[in-house]
């Protein structure tokens, strides 16, 4: 969970990254990926999109928030448990991470 509010960044339009690292065994997971953004009085999922092992870039547009505080909410779902890890990246400034040894929801 990584808590931010808009002008302490940059820009308001973010590409994010997804990926499983480069692992033979990793190369036929497949997880789906799902961005939340929480404001404080509504939660809605901004992307969601299956992850694979191959880079996958998509857009995410966070201009209706300047100004306010918000939280952003990474989550993974895997229907195996995890073999390698999953990062997504939201700028070079913010990284969301999860690792093998977090568990994932089936």
């Amino acid at each position: 969970l990584q808590s931010l509010r808009l002008p302490d960044l940059p820009d308001y339009r973010f590409t994010l990254r997804s990926a499983l690292q480069a692992q033979p065994e990793c190369a036929q997971q497949q997880l789906k990926a799902r961005l939340v953004v929480d404001d404080g009085q509504t939660q809605r999922i901004a992307i969601e999109q299956i992850a694979t092992a191959e880079l996958t870039p998509f857009a995410l547009d966070l201009s209706d928030l300047r100004g306010r505080d918000f939280s952003l909410l990474y989550e993974v779902e895997s229907a195996e448990p995890l073999k390698c890890g999953a990062v997504l990246w939201v700028n070079p400034r913010i990284e969301f991470s999860l690792d093998s040894t977090q568990a994932a929801r089936n």
